[in-house]
């Protein structure tokens, strides 16, 4: 899984037994401190005044409202991801390979991501082979973060990799460095799922 995906693939690792290995990639691991943190003080009044406007709206006339994924100027507008990096790499994204995404989710979606937190699901990661891949300078998704939820999985069967020279968006739109981190999972796969106890237990 990468970035929200990377979140919800170490939950799946802990609940569904089904899951024989996990990598996840620049995960979000907790949604109120990343985006207390990434909107900054202001920011984030504004972002809360949103989600608290949107859910009164949608009290009232039953429609959803929608927010930018990202926006060229977050000081002008407000997104639930405040990065001008962001919003070029998914336009990009978008003329490329990519036709079908659209720079925009419910605000609803933007406030249940503030109740998301991978931590109550972690120690039970108990015997289910787990890698994390962070970046070195991700101050997206935050690799702090994510090397503190790394800590917290109390499976022996564990690996920590950190792309160097490499931020959150960067793994979307440098093909080497994204390389480094397909390399990094495919390596564990092969080392957890194509053994022979693995595959005897698949």
């Amino acid at each position: 899984g990468l970035s929200y995906s990377g979140g919800h693939s170490l939950i799946l690792g802990a609940i569904d037994p089904r899951i024989k290995c996990v990598s996840a990639q620049i995960p979000v691991v907790d949604g109120y401190r990343n985006m207390r943190r990434v909107h900054g003080t202001m920011g984030f009044r504004k972002f809360e005044e949103l989600l608290l406007a949107d859910r009164r709206n949608r009290f009232l006339t039953g429609e959803d409202g929608f927010i930018p994924h990202a926006v060229a100027d977050p000081n002008s507008e407000v997104s639930t991801w405040p990065f001008p990096e962001t919003y070029e790499t998914f336009l990009q994204l978008k003329q490329s390979e990519a036709p079908a995404y659209e720079n925009r989710s419910t605000i609803e979606s933007a406030e249940l991501l503030m109740s998301y937190h991978v931590g109550p699901f972690l120690p039970r990661i108990l015997d289910v082979p787990t890698q994390v891949i962070v970046a070195e300078k991700d101050d997206l998704t935050l690799w702090d973060l994510e090397i503190e939820a790394y800590n917290q999985i109390p499976t022996s069967k564990k690996r920590l990799v950190t792309i160097g020279g490499s931020t959150h968006m960067t793994l979307y739109s440098d093909r080497s460095l994204l390389g480094q981190a397909a390399n990094a999972a495919s390596e564990w796969f092969v080392t957890h799922l194509l053994s022979g106890n693995s595959q005897a237990q698949a």
